[in-house]
């Protein structure tokens, strides 16, 4: 039995597959299989994935192709339910790990056999080419981060506890299962090194280009009201991840505000934000009282990402949240036509 499993849900991915499969085949570590799903693409993402079959019969690799789109939920959902692993890894398509990605969390899980490892993640930019590592500190934990990159999962966690995806969503299905996750997650490690590179493209699920207002309020609507039960529950426990789990959801309601009034023009952005701020009332109205909602105390993120949220919820307890989207609305088309 492998000791890893390498989920890989693809959609018209053939201008990136030849780089994510050929990291795959790279990894110094072998004791892995690939699941591969192929959610009924146009291109030839299919083929890609055959030809790396064919020419390397030494890994072991299910490919799961669909005549049917469902979306990357559903994908990797599917990818879960054939994984065989001890630990799994939800790697996206146009995303590459390093050679030594494998060998490296084989060495931390081992002995440790730990629920949850994390590596910091680079994010490039396709479109600017540039380059950063998404940071950690000595105060990161399990609740950190939302998405699964650069993350290794214990398996039977998932199926002990009847863990799934929510195969309905393109967008937030990770956030969705960490929630899950998190709070049956009894040992965790993020490690200060990079091994993972995420591709950030505009056009792609998660890219605010292919966002729309209905499609966002969706989101955070669906995805609040599918964890609000596990939240009230640790809360009702007087658990510490209770409000670790509302930090999160607030990043991910100010990332969703900020990342969409991206170049909106500053009425719609307003209209925008009352609309979102509602539904985060709706579902955690004490979110703005958090105790870890502060700038002086280490939240596990890196100073400056942790900046930008004390200063939108100083803005929101203060009313000056017009204010601030006058502000970035116009910076941002002013960084917009300098690098054009």
């Amino acid at each position: 039995m492998p000791f890893f499993s390498i989920i890989i849900p693809s959609y018209n991915s053939e201008r990136f597959l030849p780089r994510c499969l050929g990291q795959c085949r790279r990894q110094t570590f072998r004791g892995f299989e690939l699941v591969i799903t192929d959610d009924a693409s146009t291109d030839g993402s299919a083929d890609v994935i055959r030809d790396f079959i064919a020419a390397n019969p030494d890994i072991p690799v299910t490919f799961l192709p669909s005549e049917v789109n469902r979306g990357i939920g559903y994908s990797k959902g599917l990818g879960l339910r054939h994984a065989r692993g001890e630990y799994v890894v939800f790697h996206d398509s146009d995303d590459w790990m390093d050679d030594d990605f494998l060998e490296q969390g084989y060495a931390y899980l081992k002995d440790a056999r730990l629920d949850k490892l994390r590596f910091r993640i680079r994010v490039l930019n396709e479109a600017t080419g540039r380059v950063r590592v998404r940071g950690t500190t000595p105060h990161t934990s399990k609740w950190t981060e939302g998405m699964f990159h650069a993350t290794f999962f214990k398996r039977s966690v998932f199926v002990d506890n009847g863990i799934s995806l929510n195969e309905s969503r393109d967008v937030g299905e990770d956030l969705y299962a960490q929630v899950l996750f998190n709070r049956r997650c009894s040992s965790f490690l993020c490690v200060p090194e990079a091994k993972y590179t995420f591709l950030y493209r505009a056009d792609s699920t998660s890219g605010y280009l292919t966002w729309r207002t209905g499609h966002c309020l969706d989101i955070q609507r669906e995805t609040d009201k599918a964890i609000i039960d596990e939240y009230r529950a640790m809360r009702e426990e007087g658990s510490p991840d209770a409000d670790e789990c509302l930090l999160l959801f607030t990043k991910q309601y100010y990332f969703m505000l900020l990342q969409f009034c991206r170049r909106l023009p500053f009425r719609e952005a307003l209209a925008f934000y009352g609309e979102l701020k509602a539904i985060q009332d709706e579902y955690f109205p004490g979110y703005l009282g958090n105790r870890r909602l502060t700038l002086l105390r280490d939240n596990g993120e890196p100073p400056a990402f942790r900046a930008v949220i004390f200063i939108c919820a100083f803005c929101e307890r203060h009313g000056l949240m017009p204010l601030l989207l006058r502000v970035y609305s116009a910076l941002d088309r002013l960084l917009h036509f300098q690098t054009k």
